[in-house]
């Protein structure tokens, strides 16, 4: 498949991104890794509006976004695999965030905050990639995560106590994790 294909992606008509999905195999992978690594700005672009696709017309439904058909392809398409052959080393200050990110959606999940747990798992596995959109989406939604008090715990209510304790653990490494988030750059992100 030439590079063209890859707009496709970006398409909101799920039958054509299901065209390229079966047809991976065929990617001259080469060919992609020098065009991914060319044009950062165009997958960008591609993989935002593919999620803006996702978001509008199945995120109600029962479609995850790593279940839709523009996932793995963009997965397949991330500069960090294009680059390193999926093997990314990213920086020290990177490295701290994925272990922080890890750290924060552990305790969201065990406490009953999947959504966002997701989220922050979503972003830290870009990172883990060398993908900045980790950085960047992890960004856009911190303001949104600081107003979460966590105050159940597998679907038990906490004692105030803990609930005050657990949220203010909450709070430190969100505040940590975004401190360390605006202090990357693209050019900062990979070690």
């Amino acid at each position: 498949m030439p590079p063209y294909v890859i707009q496709l992606v970006g398409e909101y008509v799920i039958e054509i991104v299901n065209v390229v999905r079966e047809n991976l195999g065929c990617l001259r992978q080469k060919t992609y890794a020098r065009f991914v690594s060319e044009n950062p700005c165009f997958i960008t672009l591609t993989r935002r509006r593919a999620t803006s696709y996702w978001n509008c017309y199945y995120r109600t439904s029962d479609l995850a976004f790593h279940d839709y058909p523009a996932h793995p392809i963009l997965e397949v398409l991330s500069p960090s695999r294009a680059v390193k052959g999926g093997q990314a080393s990213v920086g020290p200050k990177a490295q701290a965030l994925i272990e922080i990110l890890k750290r924060l959606g552990s305790l969201l999940r065990n406490h009953d905050q999947d959504e966002w747990a997701s989220w922050l798992e979503s972003d830290r596995a870009h990172l883990e990639r060398g993908n900045f959109y980790g950085v960047q989406h992890f960004l856009s939604v911190v303001g949104w995560l600081d107003d979460i008090t966590l105050l159940t715990s597998n679907g038990y209510v906490l004692p105030v106590v803990d609930a005050d304790r657990i949220t203010a653990t909450g709070r430190e490494l969100l505040s940590q994790a975004h401190e360390l988030a605006k202090s990357i750059s693209r050019k900062t992100l990979l070690g």
